[in-house]
């Protein structure tokens, strides 16, 4: 389940903040879809302020973890698109209340560390429940 999927009809506003080109990013956009908001962060001021780092080449390259996704993905059939930007900057999650406080933040340990979508929309629905319950 993707998380725009498990959001649909709610007034949780998806926004992806990518550290690539401007036209890196509406390609990415465009091959991802609708429903999300894209935005560019080029000198990773966002990342910073949310704790959002980079791993080590090691951590990226040679870990265990890596390798095993990677063979998890050969695996479902899925081809590998090459490395593009930096590839040590890692991936995080962030879910802002309606003050854009963060209510919820995963940082990634390497690049197979990503949360579930189910997660990501579980903590997401609540932070806008909490949100209706103070407004109410």
């Amino acid at each position: 389940m993707e998380v725009a999927d498990a959001l649909r009809g709610t007034a949780v506003q998806l926004v992806a903040v990518n550290f690539d080109t401007p036209d890196r990013v509406a390609r990415y956009a465009a091959a991802f879809g609708r429903g999300v908001q894209f935005l560019c962060d080029p000198e990773r001021e966002l990342y910073g302020r949310l704790g959002i780092g980079r791993a080590s080449r090691a951590r990226v390259w040679l870990h265990p973890a890596v390798w095993l996704a990677y063979a998890r993905i050969l695996r479902s059939g899925t081809t590998f698109r090459s490395a593009a930007g930096d590839t040590q900057q890692l991936g995080g999650d962030v879910v802002l209340d309606t003050d854009l406080t963060p209510v919820w933040t995963y940082r990634g340990r390497g690049p197979e560390d990503r949360p579930a979508a189910t997660d990501v929309a579980r903590h997401a629905l609540v932070a806008l429940s909490d949100a209706r319950r103070r407004s109410s």
